[in-house]
C-alpha cells in the first residue's frame, strides 16, 4: 500500500470520529471549564511531509508512527487553571470519568510533555506535573523538554478505544495529541508557527517571510512579553480571588465519628485481626492531626497507613473501602492543591466501585467544593441525597451496605452543604435567577433541622435566616415579602434562644443577626452588631474567617451603619 494511500485511510478516518470524539468529551465539564477550545486532522499533505522529515533522522519512520493525527488544544485564561484541566484529561483518558462510552483507549497514554520555555524554576508546572504523576497510566510517561525557541505547552499524546479497521493497517488505533496551554501561550505559538517554524525548518508556505534573523530576535523578545503577561494575569488572578491557590470552602471537612460496631463488621467478615489493630493505630493517627490543627505532617502519616492496609490483593471489599475513605479524606484535609485531585481521583474510582455509597458522593461533592467547581458539587450531593433517602426507605440504614455512623454523618451534614453550594451559584446571578437560587438553597438547608443533632441546628438556622434575609435584601419585588420575612423572623428567635447574641463573636453569624435585624426593622441592633463586627476585624479578631471574608463583612457592616446596605431602610 503507498503511502499516498495509508495517509487518506488515516485522515478519512480521523474525520470521521473527531465530531463524536468532541462530542463526548462536551458531555463531561472539560470543554466548559476551558477558555477555548481548537481541534483538527492531519490533512494527507501534512501527514506525508511529516513523515519526510522524520526520515531525514529515522529511515525507518513511517507514517503509522506519527502521534497527532488528531490534535485538540484547550486554552485557559490562567497557568493555574491548567492543573484542574491536565486532572480531567488524565481522569477521562484513564476511564476514571463517569463516561459511557469513553472514545479513549484503557492505558492508552503514551506521553505526557512538557515543554518548559524560557523560564528556570516553575512551581506552578512542578504542581500540574505532581497531578499527573498520580495517574498510575501516566506516571511512567511524563516527558520534561526545553526549547531554545521558547515553547511552553502540555502535550498528552494518546489513542482511540476502537481500531479504525481498514486493510493493511492492523490494530491501529488513531493517535490523539491534546495540548494544555495558556491564552498567552497559544498566541505566540501561532505567531511562532506563522513565521519562525518555516525559517528554522526551511519549510516552503505560500507567504515568503523576509527577515529571517529578525525576525527569530523579535519572537524571541515577544516570547519574553507574553510569558510576563501570563505571569502578571497570576497576579491578578490570586488577587481576585483573596490570594488563595485554589477557593476553598469555608469550614472545614468533618470525620465520621469512629463506631465499634463498624470494628466488630471487620471481624465478622473475617479480616485478620492484626489488620483490625493496624486500621485502629492509623485512625487514633488521623484523629491526632486533626486535633493537632491538621497537621499535614500526621495527616500524610495516615495516610501512608491506611494505604498501606489494601496492598494485598485479598484485603475483604468493606475493609478496603474504609482503608481507602480513610485515605483520601486525610489527602482532602491537608488542604494542598495537589493531594485534593489525589483524593478527587480516589473518590471518582471509589464512586465507580460502590456507586450507590452516599458517603463517597458526599465526600465528592465536597472535593468539587474545594476546587470551586460547585455545579459540580451539587450534582454530587445532590446524588448523595437520593441514597441518603432510598435507603431509609428500603430499611436498610445500619447494614453492612451503609452503617449507621455513615447514615448519621451524611444526614446531618449533607442538607447544609447542598443549601450552600446553591447559595454559592446565586451570589453572581440577579433577578429571578437569583430568587430560584436562594429558595433552592432554603428549601435543601431546612432538611438540617433535625433535633438528634443539636450541634449543627444553630449553625442550619443561621443558613436558613441568612438565605431569607438575602431574598428581601435583593429579591424584594420577586417574593412575597410578608411570607419571607416571617419564616425568616421564626428562624431568628430560635437563634436568639440558642445563645446570648451579645457574646457571640463568629463573624459569619455576626454578620447575619446584623443584616436580619437591619432588614427587619430592629436597626439599633443592627448598627450595634456592625459596630462590634468592625472592631473585631481592626483587632485582628476573626478565627476560621479569611481576611478577604473578613473585609468583606466589615465593608457590608460599614455600609449597614451608614443605611446603604442594599435594601429596605
Amino acid at each position: 500500500m503507498t503511502d499516498e494511500l495509508i495517509a487518506g485511510k488515516i485522515q478519512l478516518a480521523a474525520e470521521q470520529a473527531i465530531t463524536s470524539l468532541i462530542a463526548s468529551m462536551a458531555q463531561t465539564s472539560l470543554l466548559s471549564s476551558v477558555y477555548a477550545y481548537k481541534h483538527r486532522v492531519k490533512s494527507v499533505e501534512r501527514l506525508l511531509e511529516k513523515k519526510a522529515i522524520r526520515q531525514e533522522k529515522n529511515q525507518d519512520y513511517c507514517i503509522e508512527g506519527i502521534t497527532d493525527v488528531i490534535g485538540i488544544r484547550l486554552v485557559t485564561l490562567f497557568r493555574n487553571q491548567m492543573a484542574d484541566i491536565i486532572d480531567q484529561v488524565l481522569s477521562l483518558t484513564c476511564h476514571e470519568h463517569d463516561l459511557n462510552p469513553n472514545p479513549f483507549l484503557i492505558g492508552g497514554v503514551e506521553e505526557v510533555i512538557f515543554y518548559r520555555g524560557n523560564v528556570g524554576s516553575d512551581p506552578i508546572l512542578d504542581e500540574i506535573k505532581k497531578i499527573a504523576g498520580n495517574f498510575s497510566a501516566a506516571s511512567d510517561k511524563l516527558i520534561d523538554k526545553s526549547s531554545k525557541e521558547g515553547y511552553s505547552s502540555i502535550h498528552i499524546v494518546t489513542r482511540l478505544q476502537n481500531p479504525i479497521g481498514l486493510d493493511g493497517l492492523g490494530d491501529y488505533r488513531l493517535p490523539v495529541e491534546i495540548q494544555i496551554r495558556t491564552v498567552f501561550e497559544d498566541a505566540w505559538g501561532e505567531i511562532d508557527h506563522k513565521f519562525g517554524y518555516p525559517i528554522r525548518t526551511g519549510k516552503v508556505t505560500k507567504e515568503v517571510v523576509n527577515n529571517p534573523g529578525s525576525v527569530l530576535e523579535h519572537l524571541k523578545i515577544l516570547k519574553n512579553f507574553s510569558d510576563a503577561c501570563a505571569n502578571y494575569s497570576e497576579v491578578i488572578y490570586r488577587e481576585a480571588r483573596g490570594e488563595l491557590d485554589i477557593p476553598n470552602m469555608k469550614g472545614s471537612v468533618i470525620g465520621v465519628e469512629p463506631t465499634d460496631s463498624l470494628i466488630d463488621q471487620f471481624r465478622e467478615f473475617g479480616v485478620a485481626e492484626a489488620s483490625i489493630q493496624q486500621y485502629l493505630e492509623a485512625r487514633v493517627l488521623k484523629q491526632e492531626a486533626l486535633d493537632d490543627g491538621k497537621n499535614t505532617r500526621k495527616l500524610y502519616e495516615a495516610a501512608d497507613a491506611f494505604k498501606d492496609l489494601t496492598v494485598s490483593e485479598s484485603v475483604e471489599l468493606n475493609f478496603y473501602l474504609y482503608c481507602k475513605l480513610n485515605q483520601a479524606f486525610c489527602l482532602l484535609s491537608t488542604g494542598m492543591s495537589t493531594e485534593i485531585h489525589v483524593a478527587k481521583k480516589m473518590y471518582i474510582a471509589l464512586h465507580n466501585q460502590f456507586p450507590d455509597h452516599p458517603l463517597i458522593s458526599h465526600r465528592l461533592g465536597q472535593v468539587y467544593n474545594k476546587l470551586g467547581k460547585t455545579d459540580d458539587a451539587i450534582d454530587a450531593f445532590n446524588r448523595a441525597w437520593v441514597q441518603v433517602i432510598k435507603y431509609e426507605k428500603s430499611g436498610k440504614v445500619g447494614s453492612d451496605l451503609l452503617p449507621e455512623a455513615d447514615y448519621k454523618h451524611v444526614r446531618r451534614y449533607l442538607p447544609k452543604l447542598l443549601g450552600y453550594n446553591f447559595w454559592l451559584k446565586s451570589r453572581h446571578k440577579i433577578g429571578d435567577e437569583k430568587r430560584d437560587l436562594l429558595f433552592e438553597a432554603y428549601d435543601k438547608t431546612l432538611a438540617s433541622i433535625v433535633p438528634d443533632y443539636e450541634g449543627s441546628v444553630l449553625s442550619a438556622h443561621n443558613n436558613l435566616l441568612y438565605y431569607q434575609v438575602e431574598l428581601v435584601l435583593y429579591c424584594g419585588e420577586l417574593i412575597d415579602k410578608k411570607k419571607n420575612c416571617e419564616l425568616g423572623l421564626k428562624h431568628l428567635k430560635e437563634i436568639e434562644g440558642c445563645q446570648n447574641v451579645h457574646e457571640v463573636k463568629n463573624l459569619f453569624h455576626m454578620d447575619t443577626l446584623a443584616k436580619a435585624y437591619y432588614v427587619y426593622g430592629k436597626k439599633a441592633k443592627g448598627v450595634s452588631l456592625a459596630k462590634r463586627i468592625i472592631d473585631q476585624v481592626l483587632n485582628g479578631d476573626f478565627e476560621q474567617v479569611s481576611k478577604k471574608d473578613a473585609l468583606e463583612i466589615a465593608q457590608e457592616a460599614k455600609q449597614l451603619i451608614e443605611g446603604s446596605l442594599t435594601g429596605p431602610q
